[in-house]
């Protein structure tokens, strides 16, 4: 009897089961929580401020040479030699005949001092000087050749004679010829100095740089 009862039971509380299934939670399947993503740090802030543009800056050049100072000058100088030798044959003055000699070496290339070309004037200053020592060698030679005794005029004295005359005549005009040159060419030169001297301008700025805006210098002018 008590074995009956019992199975009563049990399929009773087994047809409840069935027909009740929502009473019954469902029990999901376990999900993976989102992993946070890897932190990254910050990318900088750059802050761009506007600056005033500084003034420009003009260079101002150097004075302009005149034409006609440079050649007045070659021009005054060289006769200013001539003058001073004159004098000193008159008054037998050494110490004037050589200051017109230094005068007459340096003075056609005072235009080239003026417009700033000292190394030219240098240069033709001493060719002056060598023509002028080959002049006055020929002069003293000849003179010396001159004034031997000679009994026999068609020995080597006559090439001691022909010899003196070259010196001369090389001398003389190689020391015409640079004086001449240099007259010629000293407004030349003052215009060859005007042509390197241009006016050019200096302008501070800022140039756009990946970091941000950089101090920076620009120059301008004809060159």
């Amino acid at each position: 009897m008590k074995l009956a009862v019992i199975s009563a039971l049990v399929l009773g509380l087994s047809s409840v089961a069935v027909a009740q299934p929502g009473l019954t939670p469902v029990q999901e399947p376990d999900r993976e929580l989102p992993q946070p993503a890897p932190s990254r740090p910050p990318a900088p802030v750059y802050y761009q401020y506007e600056q005033p543009m500084p003034a420009p800056i003009m260079v101002v050049p150097n004075p302009v040479k005149s034409e006609g100072t440079a050649t007045m000058l070659a021009l005054g100088t060289t006769a200013a030699g001539f003058v001073l030798m004159a004098a000193g044959g008159q008054s037998g003055g050494d110490g004037a005949i050589t200051m017109g000699l230094l005068t007459l070496l340096v003075g056609p290339s005072a235009g080239h001092i003026y417009a700033g070309e000292s190394g030219h004037a240098v240069g033709m200053t001493l060719v002056r000087g060598a023509a002028l020592v080959a002049f006055v060698a020929g002069v003293i030679k000849s003179t010396m050749v001159y004034g031997i005794d000679c009994v026999d005029c068609e020995s080597s004295n006559s090439g001691d004679r022909d010899n003196a005359g070259t010196l001369m005549w090389v001398g003389g005009l190689s020391f015409i010829a640079a004086s001449v040159y240099d007259i010629i060419d000293a407004p030349r030169a003052a215009r060859r100095r005007n042509a390197k001297e241009r006016s050019y301008m200096v302008q501070p700025m800022f140039v756009q740089a990946p970091g941000g805006a950089v101090p920076a210098v620009g120059l301008g002018g004809k060159f």
